[in-house]
Parts: C-alpha cells; structure tokens; sequence
C-alpha cells in the first residue's frame, strides 16, 4: 500500500467533492477509481490521508504453517510438542520431512538444514527475516504457560502491549516464539 499525506484547508469540502454526499462518513470513504480503490481520511488536523491500493483477487482463510529450517529437526519435534503442546500431522503421508507440528488449525513445518553446521540467522532487529512467531493462548492458559516456563527453568520475558499480554521464549535454534493474549487480567 502507498500512502501519500496531503495538507488541505478543509478536508471534508475535498472529501465531499471526490465522493457523491451518499458515500461521504466524516471519518472515512472509500471510492473506486481506474480499478484501484482510493481511501482517505480526515485526521481532524487539515491533513487528508491517502492510500491507493489494488483489491484483492481472493481472500486468505488464515495462515495454514510457517516453515522454519532447524539444525536437529528430531530435537525441535520434542521441544514443539514437549514445551508448547503442538500435535504432529501428515507424518503417514510424508514420512520424516518435513515435520509439521500443529496447534489448532495453524502449523509450522520444520526441515533440517542442508548442512550440518549451519549460519546463525542474522539478527531478527536489523534484517528482514521472520522477526517472531506469536501463538495466542487464553488468559488461563497464558498464566499455566509461565508457571510452566518457570518449573521447566526455560527463560522467558514479559510485555505489556496494553491490549495484550505477551512472554517472548527461543526455540533450540534460538527462533523468537511468542505467547499472546488479549484476554487482560483487571489489575491491567
């Protein structure tokens, strides 16, 4: 998506004259245009946001897996299963590889790397690579999921997102798992 942000004197009085009076919210407006659609809003500042974007051809269900490569794919079955509780499907299909692991509806497949001593990824911060993978858990959950985490002695941090609750813990191969919730407790 394209954004481009423009200063007008009244938004609305441009807004009203892009879009028929029947389609106009003083909030927000889409209108179609070259088949591209243009939306714009008024910050209530003077400024007209502007975004043109393509619509889409089909619509995403959900994420079916994420694929990771892992050094000892027997290593991260165990640690998947043992530490987050994820299931192993389509192992009488597939056989070893790739190992998909499942919680729900949402699985990660793991391949082992095509060599035995392979580079460390770069760091998620500074490059574009997967920066975490995030499951969502209940509240109840959430909380079994520290005292877990702490019983195991594996090490975790927590993040308050203001609309979530989040504890951030690495794989074997030291990929970012993350644990959200959004269900906030009352003393949030």
């Amino acid at each position: 998506m394209v954004f481009a942000y423009f200063k007008f004197g009244n938004a609305a009085s441009i807004a009203r004259a892009i879009v028929p009076p029947t389609l106009f919210s003083k909030s927000a407006f889409v209108a179609r245009s070259n088949s591209r659609y243009r939306f714009a809003t008024s910050c209530g500042t003077g400024i007209l946001a502007c975004a043109l974007f393509w619509p889409a051809m089909f619509q995403v269900k959900h994420i079916d897996h994420v694929a990771l490569t892992v050094k000892d794919v027997d290593r991260s079955i165990a640690w998947y299963r043992g530490v987050l509780g994820l299931e192993r499907r389509h192992q009488e299909v597939w056989g070893s590889i790739p190992a998909v692991m499942y919680a729900g509806e949402t699985g990660i497949a793991l391949f082992p790397a095509a060599t035995p001593i392979p580079n460390p990824a770069p760091d998620r911060r500074t490059s574009t690579v997967m920066r975490h993978l995030a499951f969502q858990v209940d509240r109840s959950n959430f909380l079994r999921a520290q005292a877990e985490l702490r019983g195991r002695g594996i090490s975790f941090t927590f993040e308050d997102h203001q609309i979530a609750h989040s504890i951030y813990l690495n794989d074997p191969d030291g990929y970012e798992i993350e644990l959200t919730t959004y269900e906030l407790d009352a003393a949030s």
